[in-house]
């Protein structure tokens, strides 16, 4: 356990994806194990310290849930979202500046500029780690374009109120936070509106502050 404590309090920058260090844990535990057997410890304690402790960590690793994380990239081919975390991809979202103020749902259509699901009805997406970054209007492959149904979006322009990405990850929480564009790059918004955020309750959608749904890396 203090293994996995000492990850998540890792700085972003130097933090293994997490599959590299579902990896070293396994090496560790495996060495651990035949360490054990060579020094003959079988009949003592120093069995379940060295063989059942690492094998049973093993099994902890198994269900290790990393957030879902986002750094904005700005480049000559726009603008990229740089991912992290070890759930899938099931949704990307990008809506408009005006979502903020007159978005009527969660994911209210009208103000969507570019959204990506999965292909095929069963699939649950690609696990981030794996698409790593995806650029804005580019589909990235297995999945499909939504919105708009045909051609490019609409591009993200300069604007006084801020974009929102959302992103739906399965078996680990996604992210929705907003983000604004000055002189064609992107940042995440220092004063988000407290606007039409939503979240369910009672199996209703119910407006929160954004605070509440908001995971991103600001290095």
């Amino acid at each position: 356990m203090g293994a996995v404590l000492a990850y998540c309090f890792l700085p972003y920058s130097v933090r293994p994806s997490p599959p590299v260090f579902i990896l070293i844990i396994w090496i560790g535990a495996l060495t651990s194990a035949v360490l054990a057997i060579v020094a003959g410890c079988r009949s003592s304690l120093w069995w379940f310290l060295f063989v059942l402790l690492p094998v049973a960590f093993l099994f902890i690793t198994l269900n290790f849930e990393q957030p879902t994380q986002v750094k904005l990239k700005s480049g000559a081919n726009g603008t990229e979202f740089l991912l992290s975390g070890s759930g899938k991809l099931s949704e990307l979202t990008v809506f408009s500046p005006e979502y903020a103020t007159a978005g009527q749902t969660v994911d209210d259509p009208k103000f969507a500029l570019w959204s990506i699901h999965p292909t095929g009805p069963t699939s649950s997406g690609e696990p981030v780690w794996v698409l790593r970054s995806i650029r804005y209007g580019v589909v990235p492959k297995g999945y499909a374009q939504s919105i708009p149904e045909n051609g490019q979006p609409a591009p993200l322009v300069d604007s006084e109120k801020p974009y929102l990405l959302s992103i739906e990850t399965h078996n680990a929480p996604g992210i929705a936070s907003y983000f604004t564009v000055v002189a064609g790059k992107p940042a995440w918004a220092k004063n988000p509106p407290e606007g039409r955020c939503f979240t369910t309750q009672n199996n209703k959608w119910v407006k929160v502050p954004l605070s509440a749904l908001t995971r991103v890396d600001e290095s």
